[in-house]
C-alpha cells in the first residue's frame, strides 16, 4: 500500500491555506476540531465564512498567484467543499478539504448565522475561531444533530464550558427547556455524559423544534436545493474523471493503478477499474490469471472481425459502458482504464481482430472519451526485461505505434515509464492533478461573477487576479 502523506506536510498545507485566507482578509472562523491543529487534522476543515464572501470567491483565491507560489492547487470544487492539493517530489500528494458554510445548519435548519459566529471571533495560532460560547454552542448542536457524543468530543465540550460557564449556559437554554438543559449542564460540569447519550434522540427533536420556529420554510427549500444539486450532478458530472492508461505489456499499468487508488483517495472517494470490452462468454467462463500468450490465438476472419466490432464492441460501449461510467462520474469516481478500445488499433492481434483500423477509430470517436489518455512509454529492451509475453520485435513495433497514435489524441500525455516505479507514479499523479486544477479554473472563469461590493480591497484584488487564470 502506498504511504500516506505525512502530518508535517499536511500541517504545512493547512497553515499555508489559512495564510492565503488571512492575507485576503476573508472573514472566516474554524468551527470545530481546531484544538489539535495544525498537526492533528482528522477530518475536513469546517469553516464559517461571511455570506458576503461565497464559496466561489474563496475558490478563486486558491487558484490565484498566492496559492501558486505556495505550491497549492485547487483540484476539486463541489458545492461548498474545496479540495486543495500539494505535490512534493518523492512523496504522495497531500490533500486537504475545506468545507465553507455561511451558517451552522443541518437539514435546512439554521442554528447559528454567520454574523453570530463571526462576531468577536478570536485568533488561535494562525487562524480564527469563534468566541467560546459560540464555539461551544455550534459544537454541541453538531454533536447532537449527528447523535455522536464519544468521550473525546464530550471532553472538548467540557473544556469549552469551563472557559465561560455563563455564556455556554446561555447557548444551552437557547435550544432546550429547563429539564433538558439541566441534563446537559450537569454533564458538562461533571464529565458524566451517560444521561445525555441516553437522551440524544429526544434532545435532537427538541432542539430542531425550537430552531425550526424561526425558519418555517427552510427545510423545504433545503430539500429542494439538495434535489436540484443531485439532478445537476447526474446530468452534468463535474468531479469525476476518466483516465486511460495505454502501453505495451510490461509498461507497469497494473502497479500504477494499484498505487493511484490509495494515493488519490483524498480527492476521489471512489475508484473503478475498466479494461477492454470483456469477452462475450467471459461472464460464464471468467479468465483465470494473466494471459501470458496474448498472441497465441489465431485472428478471426475479416467479416467476423467487422461484425464483432460493430455488433458487440460498439453496442457495449454505447449501451452498457456509457451509462455505467456516467453514473460513476456523478459520484466523484476516478475511472481508470487498464486497456481501452483504441488499444485494438495498435495491437489488433491481442483481440483477434483483422478488420480495418479505420473502423476501430470510427467507433472510438463515437463513444465516451477519456478525459486523459496517458501513454506509458518504455524502451523495447526494458519491456523485454520485465515481460516476455511478446517477441522483442513486437515490443518495439508496439512502442512506435503507441507513440504515433498518441499524436492523434488531443487528451494524450506521454510519461517515461522506463524510470523507477515511484517516479512514474508521481508523473501520472501530477498529470491528473494538473488536469483537475485546470478544469476547476475553467469552471470558475465560466461562472465568474462581479466581486461582492462588501468585500475588502484585498479580497477584491485577490479574487480578480485569480479569476483571470494562470
Amino acid at each position: 500500500m502506498a504511504p500516506v502523506c505525512s502530518e508535517r506536510a499536511r500541517a504545512r498545507l493547512l497553515l499555508d491555506a489559512f495564510n492565503i485566507l488571512n492575507r485576503a482578509e476573508v472573514p472566516y472562523c474554524v468551527l470545530h476540531g481546531y484544538e489539535g491543529y495544525p498537526y492533528d487534522v482528522t477530518s475536513d476543515v469546517d469553516c464559517i465564512v461571511s455570506a458576503a464572501f461565497p464559496c466561489t470567491l474563496a475558490a478563486r483565491l486558491f487558484c490565484g498567484s498566492a496559492a501558486i507560489d505556495c505550491g497549492i492547487a485547487l483540484v476539486k470544487l463541489k458545492d461548498q467543499s474545496l479540495v486543495l492539493a500539494r505535490c512534493e517530489p518523492g512523496s504522495p500528494p497531500t490533500f486537504l478539504t475545506f468545507d465553507l458554510h455561511t451558517e451552522c445548519a443541518f437539514r435546512g435548519i439554521a442554528y447559528y448565522s454567520d454574523a453570530e459566529l463571526l462576531s468577536g471571533r478570536r485568533r488561535h495560532g494562525g487562524f480564527w475561531i469563534p468566541v467560546t460560547p459560540m464555539a461551544f454552542g455550534a459544537h454541541l448542536v453538531r454533536r447532537i444533530e449527528k447523535l455522536q457524543m464519544d468521550d473525546a468530543r464530550a471532553a472538548s465540550l467540557s473544556r469549552l464550558y469551563a472557559q465561560d460557564p455563563a455564556g455556554c449556559r446561555d447557548q444551552i437554554t437557547r435550544f432546550w427547556q429547563a429539564d433538558s438543559a439541566a441534563i446537559i449542564i450537569t454533564a458538562v460540569r461533571s464529565g458524566d455524559w451517560y444521561a445525555v447519550r441516553r437522551s440524544l434522540y429526544n434532545l435532537r427533536a427538541e432542539m430542531r423544534a425550537h430552531a425550526a420556529r424561526r425558519w418555517t420554510w427552510r427545510p423545504v427549500t433545503h430539500a429542494s436545493t439538495k434535489l436540484l444539486r443531485l439532478i445537476r450532478s447526474v446530468i452534468k458530472p463535474e468531479t469525476g474523471l476518466i483516465v486511460a492508461l495505454l502501453g505495451p505489456d510490461g509498461a507497469g499499468k497494473s502497479s500504477i493503478i494499484q498505487a493511484l487508488e490509495d494515493r488519490l483517495r483524498g480527492v476521489f472517494p471512489r475508484f473503478v477499474v475498466h479494461g477492454f470490452a470483456p469477452g462475450i462468454l467471459s461472464c460464464f467462463h471468467p479468465p483465470q490469471g494473466v494471459n501470458e500468450r496474448p498472441h497465441a490465438a489465431p485472428p478471426r476472419s475479416y467479416i467476423v472481425s467487422v461484425l464483432r466490432a460493430v455488433l458487440y464492441w460498439f453496442v457495449y460501449y454505447q449501451i452498457h459502458y456509457r451509462p455505467v461510467v456516467h453514473f460513476s462520474l456523478a459520484h466523484s469516481t476516478l475511472v481508470i482504464h487498464d486497456r481501452h478500445l483504441i488499444d485494438a488499433v495498435v495491437d489488433p492481434q491481442r483481440y483477434r481482430y483483422s478488420g480495418p483500423a479505420s473502423l476501430i477509430r470510427a467507433i472510438w470517436r463515437s463513444i465516451r472519451q477519456p478525459n486523459l489518455i496517458v501513454l506509458l512509454d518504455v524502451p523495447a529492451d526494458v519491456l523485454q526485461q520485465r515481460k516476455q509475453e511478446v517477441p522483442a520485435e513486437e515490443s518495439a513495433r508496439q512502442r512506435e505505434a503507441y507513440r504515433s497514435l498518441l499524436e492523434t489524441l488531443p487528451a494524450g500525455k506521454l510519461v517515461d515509464a522506463g524510470r523507477p516505479l515511484n517516479d512514474v507514479i508521481g508523473s501520472v499523479e501530477a498529470i491528473i492533478l494538473s488536469h483537475l486544477a485546470a478544469r476547476v479554473r475553467s469552471r470558475l472563469r465560466f461562472e465568474r461573477r462581479a466581486t461582492c461590493p462588501n468585500a475588502s480591497p484585498a479580497m477584491a484584488s485577490h479574487s480578480d487576479s485569480s479569476a483571470m487564470g494562470n
